[in-house]
């Protein structure tokens, strides 16, 4: 899937930089071929090369943090309405 247009293409070596703890690019491999939580990490393909943007990054990052936070608020309700089911009986 092509970047949208303006955005700078950088390797995913220079992309690890990008993320806070500066994984691997092996990670971001792994992101943009298998995902994180359902979501991969936008890349561009030009033969055997591949690229993304330090922007497709953040969007990642964002997006994976915000199903973070979905999934928690998930878990908290299925809890209060355990608790709650447990002391109506």
């Amino acid at each position: 899937m092509p970047l949208p247009k303006g955005e700078v293409r950088i390797t995913l070596s220079q992309a690890a930089q990008v993320v806070p703890n500066e994984p691997t690019a092996t990670t971001l491999w792994n992101w943009q071929e298998y995902g994180l939580r359902g979501i991969r990490l936008e890349v561009e393909r030009v033969g055997t090369r591949i690229s993304t943007s330090e922007k497709a990054v953040k969007r990642f990052l964002k997006l994976v943090s915000d199903r973070v936070e979905a999934d928690r608020k998930q878990v908290r309700a299925r809890r209060e309405k355990r608790s709650t089911s447990r002391v109506a009986s």
